[in-house]
Parts: C-alpha cells; structure tokens; sequence
C-alpha cells in the first residue's frame, strides 16, 4: 500500500501513515512542534480505496453523513452499492470530487479510455438486442470497451462504467427513432428490465440523455422519397403513403462534450417525468 499526501481547502491530510488503512491530518503540532500524525477516527469526506488499500479519490459527505459515525473510508465495490457519484450533479446520490490521486501506481485500477473511443464503438451499427449482458454492444464488458472494470478513467475523470456504457446504446437508438425524448423513453424501459420503467434521475439515466444529445448533434436526417403509397391485402386496405424513407448525415462533434455534465436546462427540456 502506498502512502499519498493530498490538501482538500487547504489541510494537509496524509493516506496511510506507517502503512495503516487510514486517514491523518498532517498539520497537528504540539509545544515542541509538529507532530507524527494520528489517525482520524471518522474524516469528513468519503476516502475511496482499492482492495489493496492504496487511495484513489475522495468525495464529499452530506451533511447527514457527516453526523454519523460509522466509518468514512469504501472500497470502489462499497462505494458502488452505495449509488454514490461524482460525476452528474444534477443526478441522484451526487459527491463532489474533492481530490482525485493521479500517480501512475493507480492507473491499473481504471480502464484507461477516450471519449473518441468510445464515439467510434458507439457508431457502429447494431441490432437493438446487441446491447444486452453479453452481447457485441455491451460496452462495459467488451475489451475494446470497460473490460470489466467498475471505473473507466476517460480525460482525467472516473467515471462508473455502467454509466458510460448507456452512451453506445442511446446514440444508436437515437439513429432508429430519431429523437431525445423517445431515446429517453426506451433507455427507461430497459434500465431495470422490461417490463419495468426506470423513472429515477440516477445517473445511468443522465448518461442515456447525454448520448442523445450528442447524437442530436452527430446525426441529421432528411426525407429521401416515400417507401410506398399504399399496400393492397385482402381487407383492410392498408395505407402507407406516410411511409418515409429518411438518409442520414454524420456530422463532426467534439467527441469531449459528452464529457460535460447536464445542464439543467437540457434535463427539464427532455424530461418525459419529474426528474
């Protein structure tokens, strides 16, 4: 286990003095001046580790967090049941990220990805039942995805690879029905399996959103001619004269706005529920 030294507003704190799975301020002094550091018994901040005890972030508590004593310091797995994260704050379970460690001895505990990367899996075309467990467009598991990690570091910042893995499956269901809102709609059916709907503002629901909207972007569509004007069966007669045949162009879009959290405007000006 490594020792880190990081500041948060300004306080010194040390991360495993003489090799102990704890947190230490490193300002104490007494008369004869300063001090070896002590253990805090409860930080006021969330202390995120790996299994092997070397640190990776910290995040912020809430207020009725910081009035219980029951420990501060979460292994990513913990962390995770928790629904804790740091990345959309407008989402459910928000912290924000109070110090992140970017020494190389970490890097291993994230799946190391670009927000290019990611755009040039999600525009591949697939079949909408390729996005489920297993299958060649579930990101999160794939090599050339999440590999199987809980975190993806993508531009300096973690994120949850499940959330990142919803941004495949909204552009590409955004080219099939070609708005945000019925993107939005189908993410919700699916994000807890169907047949039940996921009316949450947790943060797999943010991500579907933000695919969208960068496909918004990314992806223009025109009428091309009507397929047909009408289909002769036995009875009824069925009409498709509305039947339109669209042509898609792809557009260039800075791959780095989906790093960006959702406005508040884009949330309520999507919203099919109260988020």
């Amino acid at each position: 286990m490594h020792t880190e030294e990081f500041i948060i507003d300004g306080q010194s704190y040390i991360w495993g003095p003489n090799g102990s799975r704890c947190l230490a301020s490193k300002s104490r002094t007494t008369f004869w001046g300063l001090a070896d550091p002590i253990c805090m018994k409860t930080p006021m901040f969330w202390v995120i580790i790996r299994n092997d005890g070397d640190i990776l972030f910290v995040l912020e508590k809430t207020e009725e967090e910081l009035a219980q004593e029951n420990g501060s310091i979460r292994t990513v797995r913990e962390i995770y049941e928790m629904k804790i994260q740091w990345f959309e704050p407008l989402a459910e379970n928000y912290r924000k990220l109070l110090w992140l460690n970017k020494k190389e001895y970490v890097e291993s505990a994230y799946c190391q990805r670009t927000w290019q990367e990611l755009v040039d899996f999600s525009v591949i075309n697939r079949q909408a039942l390729d996005y489920g467990k297993g299958g060649p467009g579930d990101w999160k598991q794939l090599p050339q995805g999440g590999g199987g990690f809980w975190l993806v570091m993508i531009e300096d910042m973690p994120y949850w690879s499940d959330g990142v893995g919803q941004i495949p499956f909204a552009i590409d269901t955004y080219r099939s029905l070609k708005g945000v809102k019925s993107t939005k709609f189908i993410g919700s059916l699916f994000a807890k399996g169907y047949p039940s709907v996921d009316l949450s503002s947790e943060y797999d629901n943010f991500f579907v959103l933000r695919g969208a909207l960068f496909a918004e972007k990314k992806f223009k569509y025109h009428i091309k001619k009507k397929a047909f004007s009408s289909i002769i069966k036995p009875k009824p007669k069925i009409s498709l004269s509305n039947l339109e045949i669209y042509e898609e162009e792809m557009h260039e879009v800075n791959p780095s706005e989906l790093g960006n959290p959702l406005t508040l405007d884009q949330v309520e000006r999507n919203a099919l529920w109260p988020f």
